[in-house]
């Protein structure tokens, strides 16, 4: 399939900062997530919270995450940490 001019969805994410979003690729089940879920450690393949002090927003946070899980991605691109193609395990 040629997506060269398809462009992902822009998802409103606040929670670690009021202005994140991040970007989901319906075709590839894919959820850029910036921030939004922490960052992934790849050596453990663990998820860790990311708080940025003084924006941070923990009921934000929460709801963005939910908002990024319902879409059922199959797989999660965090900031720092790479990829996680186990994103239902990253969630928990």
């Amino acid at each position: 399939m040629d997506n060269c001019l398809t462009k992902p969805d822009v998802v409103f994410t606040p929670g670690h900062a009021p202005h994140h979003v991040s970007l989901w690729e319906p075709w590839t089940r894919t959820v850029f997530c910036g921030e939004t879920m922490g960052s992934y450690l790849t050596s453990v393949r663990t998820v860790v919270p990311m708080v940025v002090v003084p924006f941070f927003d923990l009921s934000q946070a929460l709801s963005s995450i939910d908002r990024a899980m319902d879409l059922c991605p199959e797989m999660l691109i965090f900031s720092q940490g790479g990829p996680c193609h186990r994103a239902k395990k990253a969630r928990e």
